[in-house]
């Protein structure tokens, strides 16, 4: 009988997170699902799924959390922004009990403004063997992060003018790290996993319009509009920030490079916008219509 592999998978309830999980739970590995709330994670996954606490806010679980893990799947919680204060301990544990191989989940184009950027590079200055999936535009966001606007108002109110995105399903960046954690390779490299096409929020509102029977619209609110809407929804003030940091590069040069690495890892084509728009049409339409 084998080694087993002990994988941890941090933001066990979130989009990628949980997608990893889920691919993870198919194969003869030992999967551990760090988040912050077990009960939340045994609603989404069974009672069978082994839990571990991680809250980067509490550096008593640390050490809990990686207890007998060799891979780590590593993403930033949304809210944190100070990530030397919060992460970077976490990454110094994962070098001092030899982690093998880490996953870090980025953004595309990650620069120095994004929190993003400064976790790829303390990683990669640790000297823990890393890959680095930067995904496109999650198409996600429209279905979680912005799915309460979208619905109620039926507008896309995102602070990105009229640059293009690279949408992309989480899906597609959960499955690419699942291979990679099951099966190695891409060591110390950077993949950009990515849809084929590019669309900007205009475009995007059309196509929810068509497909689902409802008008919705882009009406490309500034900075300060974006802030005081997400304020009201009950956004904490360091997500916006972060997600303003984020638009506001996107709405300078946008996320508009399509990379053939999904492909090229996986063998298929990546998933696409309007299958996800169908997919997800409850996330948006007004149930009394």
């Amino acid at each position: 009988m084998g080694i087993i592999t002990n994988i941890l998978v941090t933001g066990a309830i979130g989009n990628v997170g949980g997608s990893i999980v889920r691919f993870l739970q198919k194969e003869e590995v030992s999967v551990y699902a760090a988040d912050l709330n077990e009960k939340i994670v045994n609603l989404s996954f069974g009672d069978k799924i082994q839990f571990r606490k991680l809250d980067f806010y509490e550096r008593k679980t640390f050490e809990t959390s990686l207890q007998d893990i060799n891979k780590v799947f590593l993403m930033r919680p949304p809210q944190i922004g100070e990530v030397k204060k919060y992460m970077f301990p976490f990454i110094d544990l994962m070098k001092k009990n030899g982690i093998e191989h880490v996953i870090t989940l980025s953004i595309a184009d990650a620069n120095p403004m994004v929190p993003h950027y400064k976790i790829e590079k303390y990683v990669e200055d640790s000297k823990i063997p890393y890959t680095h999936l930067r995904g496109g535009y999650f198409m996600q966001n429209l279905s979680k992060i912005h799915r309460e606007v979208i619905q109620n108002e039926k507008d896309l109110f995102i602070p990105a003018g009229d640059a293009k995105f690279n949408f992309t399903d989480t899906k597609d960046i959960a499955e690419v790290a699942a291979k990679i954690l099951l099966e190695g390779g891409y060591t110390n490299q950077t993949l950009n996993i990515t849809g084929k096409d590019l669309f900007d929020l205009h475009e995007i509102a059309s196509k929810m319009t068509k497909l689902l029977n409802q008008p919705f619209y882009y009406s490309n609110p500034s900075g300060k509009e974006f802030k005081k809407k997400m304020l009201q929804y009950g956004f904490h003030k360091d997500n916006i920030r972060i997600m303003r940091l984020i638009y506001f590069a996107a709405k300078r040069k946008g996320s508009d490079k399509i990379y053939p690495d999904f492909e090229e890892v996986l063998k298929k084509n990546p998933r696409t916008i309007d299958n996800f728009i169908k997919e997800n049409a409850k996330s948006w339409i007004d149930h009394s219509s």
